[in-house]
């Protein structure tokens, strides 16, 4: 059942975006346009039966919302519910028979202030199990990291909204591979483990009472199509909604997360590739990481000559601790003021009290604990530094290696499309400066947040967005990194700031020295 090419690895990330289409209850029974869809039918399904057969039969009216009502945050999402990691579950509620997505109101998203801890608590725990080997190897013993509570996808909006679950009759999925293998109940051991092969990556229409989602029983569930164990549905959706498989130019998409997952390309052409980035741009194993949300510090600068932090705090408020894009930003700051060498050394010799022995080695303090929401110091510890830049060495070898197996030089690329609600929040030039992003024409960079949940979003309105999900799943080449010996090679002289070879970044060479003859000057 593997479609599209693999040339020959990756810890899993929880994340999964998903739509629903539900329909105003009419009458208790006979309701116009249901289609049943019986226990046997997954293979009846796979035995022939066509997406396009499933979007020509599910229809009739939809729940009427009045256009501009605004449809508040969603709360009650139980904590064994990893299927709604990054804060990508939401719900449409709209006609699709119109097919008019203008018209149709936004989908609205989890409320990702509340829940984002837990989640990525709840995510770092899935993938240390799947590193012990100790993870179930199905969703069904109802584990709870193996998507226990599936209901949450229909029920906590449903309250919201006051639709009854009976009236959602379609839901269109987008998940990575392994998020997908959970929530169908198939073995996903294999997906880490050589040669990293998935069990399925296309699956047949199947029912909600087979998944366990809390929507009618006989509902239609479309798993959308991944591509490799690395690769999945996330990003297949997320490449039809950044366009690039249409688009002239040669491009490069990159969602930046725990997998770097990578597709090079254009209409005519489209490679792909993840590495194992780890979460540590997510807010997770750093030490004072957090998520991007109140009392995260968002971005850092550093005095060049006192050496003292001044810090934007997402909400306005006393710090907290760290997030993905404030770590890029400190970072970047601490290489080009000398506080951190190019091996991400913390230099000792600065006459600062910022900079000294802590519990887990040397440290440099943000925030002292009179300062801070929590009263202790808020600090960066040189563990944390090598983890984030094995991080960025991870994601620019990803994306290097890959226009380098295609004989494509970076400066050939045109534009530079970055999915994820993370990526939305980078600095561009101090990602540039960290070596993260590929130094090229600030110009060329387009961040687009959560490209899977659109892509999902379209899937479900619009059976032509469905077919191209599709066929771009089949048109994407997989190129296994960990059977690329150029990989390691290229990993090894990216952890370095901003990289071994410093032509490949001519403009922070410049801001360097720049800066150097500002300190000579003053």
């Amino acid at each position: 059942m593997h479609r599209g090419r693999r040339h020959t690895r990756h810890q899993p990330r929880a994340g999964c975006g998903a739509h629903c289409y539900c329909r105003q209850h009419r009458q208790a029974e006979g309701r116009a346009g249901e289609v049943p869809i019986h226990e046997g039918a997954v293979d009846e399904l796979g035995a022939g039966l066509s997406h396009e057969d499933s979007y020509s039969h599910v229809g009739g009216p939809g729940q009427q919302i009045p256009e501009g009502v605004h449809l508040p945050d969603v709360t009650g999402v139980h904590e064994g519910n990893a299927i709604g990691q990054r804060g990508c579950l939401r719900l449409i509620v709209s006609d699709v028979e119109s097919r008019d997505a203008e018209a149709l109101q936004k989908p609205f998203e989890l409320n990702t202030g509340m829940l984002a801890l837990h989640r990525i608590q709840v995510g770092e725990r899935l993938i240390h199990q799947e590193n012990l080997g100790v993870a179930h190897q199905t969703a069904g013993d109802g584990h709870l990291l193996a998507l226990s509570d599936r209901e949450a996808l229909g029920h906590p909006p449903q309250q919201q909204i006051k639709v009854h679950p009976q009236d959602i009759v379609k839901a269109t999925i987008a998940a990575n591979s392994t998020m997908m293998h959970l929530l169908l109940g198939l073995p996903a051991a294999s997906i880490r483990l050589s040669p990293f092969v998935t069990t399925v990556n296309r699956v047949p229409l199947i029912s909600a009472r087979q998944v366990g989602l809390r929507i009618n029983p006989e509902g239609v569930i479309d798993c959308l199509p991944g591509v490799a164990s690395y690769v999945g549905a996330d990003i297949t959706a997320g490449v039809y909604s950044s366009g690039m498989d249409h688009a002239d130019q040669l491009t490069l998409f990159m969602d930046v997360g725990t997998n770097g997952e990578i597709v090079l390309g254009s209409r005519e052409w489209l490679v792909t590739c993840a590495c194992s980035a780890g979460p540590a741009f997510e807010g997770a194993g750093v030490f004072d990481g957090m998520r991007a949300t109140k009392g995260a510090i968002e971005e850092v600068w550093i005095n060049e000559t006192t050496f003292e932090p001044t810090y934007r705090v997402i909400g306005g408020c006393k710090p907290k601790g760290l997030c993905g894009s404030g770590l890029i930003s400190l970072l970047a700051e601490m290489f080009m003021t000398g506080v951190v060498d190019k091996a991400g050394n913390i230099n000792t010799h600065l006459t600062t009290a910022r900079i000294r022995e802590g519990p887990h080695g040397l440290e440099y303090v943000i925030a002292w604990g009179v300062q801070s929401e929590t009263g202790r110091e808020i600090v960066i510890t040189h563990v944390d530094i090598d983890n984030l830049i094995r991080a960025k060495g991870a994601i620019y070898a990803g994306y290097s290696v890959l226009a380098d197996s295609v004989g494509v030089p970076m400066e050939w690329i045109e534009q530079m499309l970055i999915g994820g609600s993370f990526g939305k929040y980078i600095n561009i030039e101090k990602a540039v400066q960290i070596g993260l992003l590929p130094d090229m024409p600030w110009e060329r960079f387009q961040f687009l947040g959560n490209t899977s949940v659109k892509g999902a979003y379209y899937a479900l309105l619009d059976r032509d967005a469905r077919a191209r999900i599709e066929d771009i799943a089949s048109r994407m080449t997989y190129v296994e990194l960990s059977a690329d010996n150029s990989f390691y090679d290229s990993f090894m002289s990216a952890l370095f700031l901003p990289h071994t070879d410093l032509a490949r970044f001519p403009s922070v060479v410049e801001a360097q020295e720049s800066r150097q003859m500002n300190t000579i000057s003053d």
